[in-house]
């Protein structure tokens, strides 16, 4: 007996990316015809991220180190009012004219995502978007089950037959609960809200949660997760408005007997409270630069508009 034909992309349809691989064989991020999500909890700097990777990518610039493939691309909102995006716009310094953005209508919210996707694309000023970016895209999953493997299952299959309709890609904003670390996933691909169907229905994740909780507008951690590929970690502060990169956190050798007097000073101040040299350190003014440096290296200070903080460093992380 024959088994039935199975409908499957051909090579290149299989392997076109928004991002492209930054090596031959390796996988490249937000594949077309697939949906991938960017994920973290409220306030984690997921919009903030976006914006910035959609600006990048627009003007067909690299990506972590990757060639970018840019489309005609729509930002459909639900998680927040036009004003709402018009501040954050302008607390990123980007002007809001610039993007292109959609509010769904309250009727509109009563739509499945699948069928917005189709109604938006017949219309002539969007029938030529190949990117639609939905922002609180958890927020359309029917009767707001976030929990139902399969109202999640149904929405999410049901989006990706209509991207292969309109040989379109989605990238979609989704929220995380905020947990205490040792309550954390060990894969960060399950840290999405509600069911693990998220996980294993979508293509790209990329990550973005807080350094420490406990710090007040501290580092944050990005994560990027290809389904196929070798994941990625970096550093990021809130500088000026925007996310910016900062040095990577490394461990002190297991081998060093002693640290810079410095450490135990800073050690003893609050999360989040500004450093710089003071006679009362009992250090040596030349000392304090001097040590400041290994202080950042391993996330004891970090620096955040200018102003360098006391952060947490790896020992107190794990």
């Amino acid at each position: 007996m024959t088994s039935p034909a199975v409908n499957l992309p051909s090579d290149n349809q299989a392997f076109e990316y928004l991002v492209s691989p930054s090596k031959e064989g390796q996988e490249g991020l937000f594949p077309m015809r697939e949906i991938s999500v960017v994920a973290g909890a409220g306030g984690s700097g997921k919009t903030t991220w976006l914006l910035q990777f959609l600006q990048t990518w627009e003007k067909h610039e690299q990506f972590f180190g990757r060639e970018t493939n840019p489309v005609p691309y729509l930002i459909v909102m639900r998680d927040r009012s036009k004003g709402g995006f018009r501040r954050t716009c302008r607390r990123m310094h980007i002007n809001y004219h610039d993007v292109p953005v959609y509010r769904a209508t309250l009727a509109e919210e009563k739509l499945h995502a699948d069928e917005l996707l189709e109604d938006l694309h017949r219309r002539p000023e969007y029938s030529n978007v190949r990117l639609f970016v939905f922002e609180g895209l958890d927020m359309w999953i029917p009767n707001g089950n976030i929990n139902s493997f399969n109202d999640v299952s149904y929405m999410l299959g049901s989006l990706k037959s209509k991207l292969e309709d309109l040989d379109a890609v989605l990238i979609g904003t989704v929220g995380q609960p905020k947990m205490k670390a040792h309550d954390k996933y060990a894969l960060t691909r399950d840290c999405l809200i509600g069911t693990s169907v998220w996980s294993r229905k979508v293509e790209t994740i990329v990550y973005v949660e807080e350094e420490d909780p406990k710090m007040l507008n501290g580092p944050r951690v990005l994560t990027i997760l290809p389904r196929n590929g070798m994941n990625e970690r970096t550093r990021l502060a809130f500088k000026d408005g925007r996310l910016v990169e900062i040095a990577p956190i490394t461990k002190i050798p297991t081998a060093q007997v002693s640290e810079p007097k410095l450490f135990g000073v800073l050690r003893k101040m609050p999360m989040g409270a500004p450093v710089k040299w003071s006679i009362d350190m009992g250090i040596a003014e030349s000392t304090f630069y001097r040590d400041i440096k290994q202080a950042e290296k391993i996330g004891l200070v970090f620096t955040h508009e200018g102003i360098r903080r006391r952060g947490s460093d790896t020992s107190e992380l794990q």
